[in-house]
């Protein structure tokens, strides 16, 4: 699903509000986030290591932020965790990195569901990658675990590593309500 920012006018004037839309299977939601989107950082090199190695920070100016880190060396299943804690809304989920000829896949999960997956393979090294992978609704404030494991690898890569510098998540205050 993908959501796109659409500026509210009436009678021909902005009205300082914007609507997401997003069409699924001939369906249009709306989700109206009034003032604006509240964003949550979490930095990779402040991530808690479950399984594998530890996380080895790269500083690299063509990355955003100057900096990416990741597991070395990076094998399967290769597991860390971050908390953060989440108000009732709606919510996506997007990693930030680098991609190259060694990059794996990495399956996120918040409070244990699966939200997707995001390969790091690329061809050539490609910085400042983004991968959306997830839309999670919320219903009541409480703190929540994102899990990343490496679950595989892109039949051209030769490795398993993730090269993450954050992870964002991203609320719109508001309600979805559907057209139809």
């Amino acid at each position: 699903m993908t959501w796109t920012a659409v500026k509210t006018w009436a009678n021909g004037e902005p009205v300082g509000a914007y609507d997401l839309l997003s069409e699924v299977n001939g369906h249009t939601d709306h989700l109206n986030y009034g003032a604006g989107a509240i964003r949550a950082m979490l930095w990779h090199d402040e991530a808690y290591i479950v399984a594998g190695n530890a996380l080895t920070r790269v500083v690299n100016s063509s990355q955003y932020y100057g900096t990416y880190s990741y597991q070395s060396a990076a094998a399967l299943n290769d597991q860390w965790t971050q908390s953060f804690t989440l108000g009732p809304g709606v919510y996506t989920v997007e990693l930030y990195g680098y991609g190259t000829t060694n990059g794996g896949t990495l399956t996120v999960e918040i409070d244990g569901y699966e939200a997707g997956s995001a390969e790091f393979y690329r061809a050539g090294g490609t910085y400042n990658i983004q991968a959306g992978v997830a839309g999670l609704y919320v219903r009541e404030r409480h703190r929540c675990l994102l899990t990343g494991t490496v679950t595989g690898k892109s039949g051209s890569s030769s490795g398993y590593a993730v090269y993450l510098t954050y992870i964002v998540i991203t609320s719109y205050e508001g309600y979805i309500k559907g057209d139809n």
